[in-house]
């Protein structure tokens, strides 16, 4: 099942999948790139490992073989907000289909006190 990239946000904050007819809150816009769940999967692990908690100007990428989608992540910078630790990310992300161009993105997202990460 594909899930357009407005549910990949949300999904990145909390890896819920929301089902047909929800009204996620968070960031949503209009977008031709569409994701698996192994994607969003892929996404979230390299987010985890390589970049949370990692220097400034830390860059990983992430390729998902299955779907050919692939992306990278770099942290811009870190920041406290309302006494949490916060992160700035640019998420760009390609797909198989070089027709769509590359998409980019820019987001804080600050450390939760459950250790999970949400957008600020």
């Amino acid at each position: 099942m594909s899930m357009p990239v407005r549910t990949l946000i949300i999904g990145l904050a909390g890896m819920m999948s929301w089902p047909a007819g929800a009204q996620p809150l968070g960031p949503s816009w209009e977008t031709n790139i569409v994701l698996t769940r192994q994607d969003l999967d892929v996404m979230q692990t390299t987010l985890d490992q390589q970049v949370h908690g990692k220097a400034v100007g830390t860059v990983a990428s992430w390729r998902n073989p299955t779907s050919g989608h692939s992306g990278s992540f770099r942290l811009r910078r870190e920041f406290t907000r309302a006494g949490q630790r916060c992160e700035q990310i640019l998420y760009t992300i390609e797909v198989e289909n070089r027709e769509v161009g590359p998409e980019h993105y820019l987001f804080n997202v600050c450390l939760q006190s459950d250790g999970t990460w949400k957008f600020a």
